[in-house]
């Protein structure tokens, strides 16, 4: 009885399959398993990190949002303000430095770690890496802690309950450890709110992860790379008689021709053969791809519901929409909105706590730091611009006062 030929399956939904087989035993919640284990698992934190590496528009936006957070940097209002905040640590770090990472932290997985340490009368902030930070799970009467181990993702998929004897546990803000060496040491967990969650907590763009889009994104380019590797033609199988030929003279046979007939610049390459006889000839079977459907149709929907997910602009992550020239007052725009509803709290929310904690332990005045981030481009006219930048230098150069200069100012841009 002949056998029937499996018909192939459409690549969108080949594509549909593998991301459902991504994500079906990957559900991104806090596994407490309370009764039993000695820290709170959060299996979510690796993934979350892994998906900022594999998304090109998931981490254009998540890049994009935490320039914008970052701004213009720290603005410093007094001398003491200032100085803290150009080494706020002995790694030589400044502040803007830390909080580019905390930024870059909450818009990746919504927890944000920074260890706090005390040494005689200073203090100094230091960024933690989440994915190697748990809380722990405390029996009554203890208080929970963080604790920190390089590798959590393995002691997670083991399942294991007891923590790692190299772990190192540290008292949560404003609980500090005990002095060692004069040296006392806390750590400040910042999370993004979500209902049903007390522990960690979950980036806004998740529903884009746990739809598939993040991943569909990834494997619509990873499907087209594959296809331009090999050619855009399709696979073969290429048969070649050599009677007597050895397994090393083979296998160097085969590479040979997969090296100088397919890949970069081999495209439209012509094999000629010259031979004797028919019963000589190469016998060379196409294996057709029956791909179907239109990937820029598939990738354009990934990217529009990775950037609604984030309650982002594609203007502002630097992704071109087709049959919008993205014009200054649509940028501007979608810049005021995007700080008012997105960037602006979270620009806000964490440096106060930094501030909270510096101002707490004495190193800084209240009130004495701050962020200004400016629009991301200029909406003053080329020729305005050059005349304010000449009307400038006259007054660095103070041939015209003050005074005048800000008239000058007023009345080109009126």
């Amino acid at each position: 009885m002949q056998q029937q030929k499996k018909t192939k399956q459409p690549i969108t939904k080949r594509i549909v399959a593998k991301v459902a087989e991504l994500t079906k035993n990957v559900v991104p919640v806090s596994d407490k398993r309370k009764l039993r284990s000695e820290y709170i698992p959060f299996e979510a934190m690796d993934i979350y990190a892994l998906k900022y590496r594999t998304s090109s528009t998931h981490r254009a936006c998540i890049t994009s949002k935490t320039k914008l957070c970052l701004g213009d940097g720290i603005m410093a209002a007094n001398n003491k303000a200032k100085s803290k905040s150009e080494r706020i640590n002995t790694n030589g770090e400044s502040l803007n430095e830390v909080l580019k990472k905390l930024y870059a932290d909450f818009w990746v997985g919504a927890n944000v770690w920074v260890e706090i340490v005390k040494s005689g009368n200073d203090v100094f902030l230091y960024h933690k890496d989440p994915t190697k930070v748990r809380l722990s799970n405390p029996k009554q009467g203890e208080k929970q802690v963080a604790v920190l181990y390089p590798n959590w993702g393995e002691i997670e998929r083991k399942r294991q309950n007891s923590l790692p004897k190299e772990a190192v546990k540290i008292p949560l803000y404003p609980e500090f450890s005990k002095p060692e060496k004069g040296v006392q040491r806390s750590i400040l967990h910042i999370k993004d709110y979500e209902i049903g969650f007390e522990d960690y907590g979950v980036p806004e763009w998740v529903g884009a992860y746990t739809s598939g889009w993040l991943d569909i994104d990834y494997l619509t380019g990873k499907y087209n790379y594959s296809r331009f590797q090999n050619d855009f033609r399709p696979s073969a199988l290429v048969d070649l008689v050599a009677p007597g030929t050895s397994d090393e003279d083979k296998e160097r046979l085969a590479s040979d021709l997969i090296k100088n007939f397919t890949g970069e610049d081999n495209n439209a390459k012509v094999i000629v053969q010259v031979l004797d006889s028919i019963d000589e000839s190469t016998r060379i079977t196409l294996l057709n791809d029956l791909a179907e459907g239109s990937f820029t149709e598939l990738q354009k929907l990934a990217r529009e519901n990775i950037i609604t997910a984030h309650q982002y602009y594609a203007s502002l992550a630097g992704i071109q929409t087709e049959g919008k020239l993205g014009s200054n007052q649509q940028i501007r725009t979608e810049f005021e909105l995007a700080m008012k509803n997105t960037i602006g709290e979270v620009q806000r929310t964490i440096l106060k706590r930094l501030e909270t904690v510096l101002v707490n332990e004495k190193a800084v005045n209240p009130e004495s730091l701050s962020i200004q981030t400016s629009l991301p481009v200029s909406f003053i006219p080329r020729g305005i611009a050059a005349e304010i930048s000449g009307f400038k230098t006259l007054l660095d150069e103070k041939a015209i006062s003050q005074e005048q200069y800000d008239t000058a100012l007023i009345n080109l841009l009126k």
